[in-house]
């Protein structure tokens, strides 16, 4: 964990490019939105920092974006860039990490960057799931971006567009 967070320290803001391949059901442990926000009160995240959709009018959209914070950053703080996002006729997911849910510190004790790993399999399966066929962007800030890169180079293969 100490390499992951080095590194996740740096500054970055991403849209990768990719191929728009269905994704294998073994490449992350979802269930689904409902899942992850269950999950997400479990842990005592306040309902504001919560992965969840923000959708465009009018429909359909001109691409679905997958959001993704950084280290210690509130998930709500996307709010501006969600609008912007909306307005140009994008569908956004904002997926919250696993320890910056706003829950007590403690939860981020118990994460590393496997768990985040797998909230980024999460994220990405959402999104595919429920627009298989829209072009599909990554927007990603430090760690989040750390982290969609290395899920990515796991993968061997670009998922978006």
């Amino acid at each position: 964990m100490k390499y992951f967070l080095k590194i996740s320290l740096f500054i970055i803001i991403l849209i990768v490019p990719g191929d728009n391949h269905p994704l294998h059901a073994n490449q992350s442990k979802a269930d689904g939105h409902d899942g992850i926000v269950l999950t997400e009160r479990q842990r005592g995240y306040r309902p504001k920092e919560m992965s969840q959709w923000f959708l465009s009018e009018p429909l359909p959209a001109q691409g679905v974006v997958l959001l993704i914070h950084g280290l210690n950053q509130k998930p709500s703080k996307w709010a501006d860039m969600i609008d912007f996002l909306n307005a140009g006729e994008y569908h956004v997911f904002r997926l919250t990490l696993k320890g910056h849910g706003g829950a007590p510190f403690n939860d981020m004790k118990q994460v590393d960057d496997e768990i985040w790993l797998d909230d980024i399999g999460v994220g990405i399966n959402e999104i595919q799931n429920r627009f298989p066929d829209a072009p599909k962007l990554l927007m990603a800030y430090s760690l989040g971006a750390q982290t969609a890169l290395e899920y990515q180079l796991k993968l061997e293969r670009r998922i978006f567009n």
